[in-house]
């Protein structure tokens, strides 16, 4: 269901469960028992569950801040959008792993959350959260997890239409956060994670003719 309130802002809600058979899943395993490296590998797994809720709202918060304040004639707004999900993936009565996490599919619970600010002379700014809340399993036997984390950023820029061209720059990872970019499921040597970036800095020109 979606609703939306006048101009304001809008939500919207998404939810399933559906049961796979046969799912293909990956793990990773040596190429031979001395090899420090693992090769992805694929293997069918009998039964499994997959449950799921998407949530995403957006609202505007404030419009003509700096014309009300007398600062500009430029029409302006801050608005704000927060979406969580949540993602259930289990193994099915599994001969080896009962009704374990399946590994490496996505985070239980995750959270963005996001604030603009935007005016019509063609600036904006975006500060951002992005948040996985809990652990995740990262091998079958749900032994070892990588860990929730938090990023904090922020995005900015600015539009000339005219030109068609846009200005842009993004600070990631404020806080020099630990977190996990990605992983590797069931991983044979064990090393499961890559890491994620550090504190980092971006920008760029785009200008299409």
């Amino acid at each position: 269901p979606r609703r939306v309130w006048q101009e304001r802002g809008r939500w919207d809600v998404a939810a399933f469960v559906y049961e796979i058979h046969n799912e293909i899943l990956n793990f990773n395993r040596r190429p031979d028992p001395h090899a420090k490296f693992v090769v992805p590998s694929y293997s069918n797994v009998p039964r499994t569950r997959h449950v799921g809720v998407e949530f995403g709202a957006g609202a505007v918060l404030a419009r003509d801040i700096a014309r009300t304040a007398g600062l500009g004639r430029a029409r302006d707004e801050f608005s704000a959008r927060l979406s969580y999900t949540w993602s259930h993936f289990r193994f099915l009565d599994n001969r080896d792993y009962g009704d374990n996490q399946i590994p490496g599919l996505a985070p239980e619970h995750r959270l963005d959350a996001e604030v603009t600010y935007r005016n019509d002379d063609g600036y904006w700014v975006e500060p951002y959260v992005h948040a996985v809340l809990s652990g995740w399993a990262v091998n079958s036997p749900n032994t070892v997890y990588a860990p929730a984390y938090t990023l904090v950023g922020v995005r900015a820029g600015y539009e000339y239409p005219p030109w068609h061209c846009r200005l842009f720059f993004e600070a990631r990872n404020l806080t020099g956060a630990a977190w996990v970019a990605a992983v590797a499921p069931d991983a044979a040597n064990g090393r499961f994670f890559d890491p994620g970036d550090g504190r980092s800095f971006y920008g760029g020109v785009s200008w299409n003719l």
